[in-house]
């Protein structure tokens, strides 16, 4: 077998993976040849790099690459000066010099700019160059996706190669269609023409590829999935997300979502979960892993099957922004500090009714201020834990004396 087919640059557009809501973009780059700078953003190994190679060689202009991690200024400068289309891989990597240095060529339009990154533009990448530049957003190809371009390839190379084993290799590979391609041509090696069977797989491939960045976008969106399924009370997507978080060692970052569901999401439904979370991040970092998954497991199945309310939550922002838009006014004098010597004489606490005076601990007495005396922040939420909390005061209230 011909491990070579794999490490071919793709040689037009139909040897895209997916992409197939830019293609028709892709087709009029190379028609027209001048359309602008484009910001090729998505996760690593899906081709970004490939394509922007493809449509510059598609275009006839003169192009080079410059790698934004290693390159220097010098060579940086020279690129943009002789070449027409420059391909700038990880242009999220560039220093401000070198960014003052693009600026300059993009704002003349002396150069078409192909830039990938992986990282999200609308926060690695200064707003002045991407203001230049259309960003075009690489999606993730799906199985069928990767099925169909590699059934289409054995068919033309004549190798016949199991589909279930395609598939395999598919999600060893974590969708990576740069991992997937170096796969296949190791497997091809070292199989020898031989029958190429999930044994061989195993041991070719002992690990599931897969990585994860702490600091990268696919990271953060892997935790804001896990707190939005913990939300949406999914615990099958809980448990996924949150084992991928694991997988990529961020365990602080797993602590901070369960404990900001605890308070942001669940509050008076089940006050107690706040103190299960706690006892569970104790646990797991008492364990290490493995064992930690015992815990953090749990936690994750309570959380995400948790009656939920965000009634405090959304108390507190609504305090938060009459606070925040100036709503700030004198406290009633008989709530003010009292535990000085002249205080009386300043009306300072003068008939503050001590509640636990008062029949149930409770007294009707007046705590916002003057202003706000009527204002209502809070609301229950419709819960059987708030639902029994809300009675119990309707009825203090009721038989007041």
């Amino acid at each position: 077998m011909n491990a070579k087919i794999f490490e071919k640059d793709i040689e037009n557009l139909d040897d895209i993976i997916g992409q197939n809501h830019l293609k028709f973009l892709f087709n009029k780059i190379i028609e027209i040849k001048n359309i602008g700078s484009f910001i090729f953003y998505g996760e690593s190994g899906i081709g970004k790099t490939s394509v922007a190679n493809l449509l510059a060689r598609k275009m006839t202009f003169k192009f080079d690459t410059f790698n934004a991690s290693i390159g220097q200024k010098e060579e940086l400068i020279s690129k943009l000066k002789e070449n027409k289309v420059l391909i700038i891989d990880e242009i999220h990597r560039l220093n401000k010099d070198k960014q003052d240095i693009l600026l300059t060529f993009l704002e003349n339009q002396e150069i078409i700019i192909f830039a990938t990154t992986t990282e999200n533009p609308y926060f690695k990448i200064n707003p002045a160059i991407r203001s230049r530049m259309q960003i075009l957003q690489f999606l993730k190809p799906t199985k069928e996706d990767i099925l169909s371009y590699f059934e289409s390839l054995f068919k033309k190379e004549n190798i016949e190669i199991d589909k279930n084993i395609v598939e395999k290799i598919i999600y060893y590979s974590n969708f990576d269609i740069r991992k997937i391609k170096l796969n296949f041509s190791l497997i091809m090696k070292i199989s020898n023409d031989k029958n190429i069977d999930q044994d061989l797989i195993k041991k070719v491939i002992p690990n599931i590829n897969f990585y994860s960045d702490k600091n990268s976008d696919a990271h953060y969106n892997n935790l804001s999935a896990f707190h939005k399924s913990l939300r949406g009370s999914d615990v099958d997507a809980s448990l996924y997300y949150g084992y991928l978080i694991i997988k990529s060692g961020d365990f602080d970052g797993l602590y901070r979502r369960i404990t900001a569901v605890a308070y942001e999401d669940i509050g008076l439904a089940n006050s107690i979960i706040s103190l299960k979370v706690e006892a569970a991040i104790q646990a797991a970092e008492r364990l290490g892993m493995p064992e930690a998954k015992l815990p953090l497991s749990q936690i994750i199945v309570e959380l995400a099957l948790s009656p939920k309310s965000n009634s405090t939550y959304l108390a507190f922002n609504e305090v938060k922004k009459m606070v925040d838009d100036g709503y700030i006014f004198d406290i009633p004098n008989y709530l003010k500090d009292a535990h000085y010597k002249n205080a009386k004489n300043l009306n300072h606490g003068i008939n503050y009714k001590y509640p636990h005076n008062f029949k149930n601990n409770f007294v009707n007495q007046q705590y916002l201020p003057n202003e706000l005396k009527d204002k209502v922040f809070f609301h229950f939420g419709n819960n059987k834990n708030e639902e029994k909390i809300k009675s119990y005061w309707k009825k203090i209230k009721e038989n007041l004396e």
